[in-house]
């Protein structure tokens, strides 16, 4: 199953916010590649 759009776009807006938050409150959260 393929997740549509709306999905896609709510998961990306809530990671940008989570994002946010952590550099609010000043955590450094190592990026895996």
């Amino acid at each position: 199953m393929k997740p549509c759009k709306g999905e896609l776009l709510t998961f990306k807006a809530e990671n940008l916010k989570i994002n946010e938050i952590v550099k609010s409150d000043g955590f450094i959260f190592p990026h895996r590649r």
